[in-house]
């Protein structure tokens, strides 16, 4: 599944012990959106010169430039594709932190 990177996203990613996103970067012609960055996050320092054959680059889950990126930025498209595992976790995570906002304010 792919999901809209965002700050809630990183520290997720970052609790499930991920470092690192591989990332791959195409042109689209959307309204609106020029590029698209597919990110896929990986728990090992991945080799530069050895990446998987449709990434481009990778950057450290924890760095100023994946804070940015979780922030948006105008006319790219930020996605993470996630396994079926970490889709399960996160829909867990969201619904607790729900359910926690609605006793807080209860």
């Amino acid at each position: 599944m792919k999901t809209a990177l965002t700050p809630f996203l990183v520290k997720f990613l970052l609790d499930r012990e991920y470092q690192y996103l591989l990332s791959k970067t195409q042109n689209v012609s959307q309204p609106g959106i020029d590029v698209q960055i597919t990110l896929t996050p990986v728990v090992a320092r991945p080799q530069l010169r050895r990446l998987p054959r449709c990434f481009d680059t990778y950057i450290r889950l924890g760095s100023k430039e994946a804070g940015i990126m979780a922030n948006g930025i105008d006319g790219t498209l930020i996605v993470v594709s996630l396994c079926p595992e970490d889709v399960s976790k996160l829909k867990e995570r969201v619904l607790n932190e729900y359910t926690e906002q609605r006793r807080r304010y209860a």
